[in-house]
C-alpha cells in the first residue's frame, strides 16, 4: 500500500504533516447480492482494511510509526437491461 499526506490547507498551529511511503496491507472483505426480479438484484459489499508501520513527522518533532484501517460498507443495486443468448438456454422440448 502506498501512502501519503497530501493536504493543500494551511498547517494547523504551524505544525505541518509529513507522511510518505509504501507499507504493508492486509484487505479482507464480502458481498451478497439478491435478485429482486429477472433483471433487478440488491447487493451489499464490505471490507476492511488495515496498514501499519505507517512513518510521519509533525512539524520538526522526531518521526512517529502509526497504524491505519477503514471499513467500508456499500449497499447498491444492478439493473440489466439486455438480455444476451436469451433462447440460448429455455429448452426447446415439450
Amino acid at each position: 500500500m502506498y501512502g501519503e499526506f497530501n493536504d493543500k490547507k494551511e498547517p494547523s498551529q504551524g505544525l505541518k504533516l509529513d507522511a510518505k511511503g509504501v507499507y504493508p496491507a492486509l484487505g479482507v472483505g464480502g458481498g451478497i447480492e439478491y435478485f429482486v426480479a429477472r433483471n433487478f438484484a440488491m447487493n451489499l459489499e464490505t471490507r476492511w482494511i488495515y496498514s501499519w508501520d505507517h512513518a510521519f513527522t509533525v512539524g520538526s518533532g522526531p518521526e512517529e510509526k502509526g497504524d491505519l484501517s477503514v471499513f467500508q460498507a456499500q449497499l447498491g443495486f444492478r439493473l440489466y437491461l439486455l438480455e444476451l443468448g436469451k433462447n440460448r438456454w429455455r429448452s426447446t422440448e415439450g
